[in-house]
């Protein structure tokens, strides 16, 4: 069944989409930013490093491709008490925002159990109470937003290419976007690993456009990259360049890539880091919006280093240790935590941030689990993450898309600390709105 959220907060995470892709777009255009930022990270995170290796290089050749594709999924949690829960952020992903495809599914199907099993008294409250048509719209909003970005490509014999990892595990999820492209717009797709674009991929030295296995791509969507895993050689490094270097609208750029990271994500939360990305009179409210979902992260990279680390030191149980990763089960939690900061060296810890722990209050709800060859529904003390899907084009400094996608949640055992549906620890779930 659905599990609670305040309708409030919905509602606001709902707003916060679309700023963020303004917020994300800005930040890609500014380069001094995101070197500065990331700068302390390289020096010991061999796969950040990497990347920025990538975008300088890009920086340094020039653009191929000025339009770029975004498909981001800001994901947040409660904290506090239901009835006067507060929304805060826990991530802003920027590359391979997945389950977009399935989310709309398991809504469905959760109206399906509510509305036949009469769990509400009425029509009227079975609406007022599932999120509407309006907001379980990803499966049809991630298509739209690449099939836009297709078509300004401007060639209609080229395809889409999805860049997944070998032995693709979540290729359900991506099916169903590959689906609609082709049924609603006739798009072909193409599904490729890092590895196949390196050794199977040319460059037109005319155009630059991407070529493999005979097909122009017009755009590459990332369902890989984000973690050391996908790069086992320099194979992968190699397409990974390539595919910056081509004429494809990328989905992300390398740009967009680092703007998710985490280190970016503590550096605007500091005072008037955010204020400098927008207008502080025409734009207000743009910027107390965002601002409102910050949770409190602090730096281990300034000269405040040595009191938060003393701080989490002393209270374990109130924050959180992140590193610059993506796909869950990096981050670091209470004994685990003190460990790392006690053992690792104040450069070490630069490539680190430092989050208070978000603590929402757990809620009783049904969760389908396997247990050897039985599958078995037990009422578990739960707690979600919201995920917001929204979507962008942009050419330059010049905003051409700008779109709220739909939601995703996931709901795990709240004895849980880290792990996602991925790691078998979360499922998907859908919203019930209270209040």
């Amino acid at each position: 069944v659905p599990s609670p959220c305040p309708r409030s907060c919905f509602e606001h995470a709902v707003r916060l989409g679309p700023l963020f892709n303004i917020l994300t777009q800005r930040v890609c255009a500014h380069p001094t930013f995101l070197r500065e930022t990331l700068s302390r990270t390289t020096e010991t995170d061999e796969f950040t490093r990497k990347l920025v290796e990538i975008y300088d290089r890009v920086c340094s050749d020039g653009l191929t491709q000025p339009i770029e594709l975004g498909i981001l999924r800001s994901d947040y949690m409660l904290h506090g008490a239901m009835d006067d829960a507060k929304l805060l952020q826990v991530e802003l992903n920027t590359i391979s925002s997945a389950f977009s495809g399935l989310s709309p599914i398991v809504a469905a199907l959760h109206r399906y159990v509510v509305d036949s099993n009469q769990l509400l008294a009425t029509t009227e409250s079975l609406d007022a109470s599932l999120p509407g048509s309006e907001h379980n719209i990803s499966g049809d909003a991630v298509p739209k937003a690449m099939a836009t970005a297709f078509e300004l490509f401007g060639d209609p014999s080229s395809v889409i290419m999805f860049v997944v990892q070998p032995g693709e595990r979540n290729s359900y999820d991506q099916r169903a976007i590959q689906l609609t492209l082709w049924e609603r717009y006739r798009i072909r797709t193409i599904r490729r690993t890092l590895y196949d674009v390196h050794t199977r991929g040319r460059l037109d030295p005319v155009n630059r456009n991407l070529i493999i296995d005979g097909s122009v791509v017009a755009v590459a969507y990332f369902r890989c990259a984000y973690t050391p895993r996908d790069f086992p050689s320099d194979a992968e490094w190699n397409g990974r360049l390539l595919l910056e270097q081509c004429s494809a609208i990328k989905c992300p750029s390398i740009a967009q890539h680092l703007a998710g990271a985490k280190k970016v994500q503590q550096r605007l939360a500091a005072p008037g880091v955010l204020e400098s990305f927008f207008d502080a009179e025409q734009e207000s409210d743009a910027i107390a919006t965002l601002r409102s979902c910050f949770a409190a992260i602090y730096a281990l990279d300034g000269e405040d280093r040595q009191t938060y680390v003393d701080l989490a030191l002393a209270n374990p149980a109130d924050f959180v240790l992140k590193p610059q990763r993506e796909g869950g089960g990096n981050n670091l939690y209470t004994d685990d935590m003190v460990a790392a900061l006690k053992r690792m060296s104040e450069r070490e810890q630069a490539a680190y941030i430092l989050m208070g722990m978000i603590v929402p209050t757990p809620f009783d709800t049904a969760i389908l689990r396997s247990s050897f060859d039985r599958p078995l529904i037990a009422p578990v003390p739960c707690i979600s993450e919201l995920g917001i899907y929204s979507t962008f084009i942009s050419r330059g400094s010049e905003m051409l898309y700008n779109e709220f996608a739909g939601y995703l949640l996931r709901s795990k055992p709240s004895s849980e600390k880290d792990g996602g549906v991925a790691a078998g620890v979360a499922v998907l779930d859908s919203v019930y709105l209270v209040g």
